[in-house]
């Protein structure tokens, strides 16, 4: 069985101490996103909060990983 994968970032902005708020997405858009996704096959395996220092391109971000089934 052969799979292809998709790579899905969002960006989060902090804005105080214990507040954050999603910059391109809200969680509704997000939660539409990621159910388009998945009408299209693509099945959501991880995601990875990235803080600023650790990847240097991505700054505090949310890394979704998606796979799915791909026909021989």
């Amino acid at each position: 069985m052969k799979y292809e994968y998709k790579t899905v970032i969002i960006p989060i902005q902090f804005t105080g101490i214990l507040e954050r708020k999603i910059d391109y997405f809200t969680v509704d858009k997000l939660n539409d996103e990621l159910n388009d996704l998945g009408n299209q096959g693509w099945e959501l395996v991880s995601v990875l909060r990235v803080s600023e220092g650790s990847l240097s391109k991505i700054p505090n971000a949310a890394i979704h990983y998606l796979k799915r089934k791909v026909e021989d």
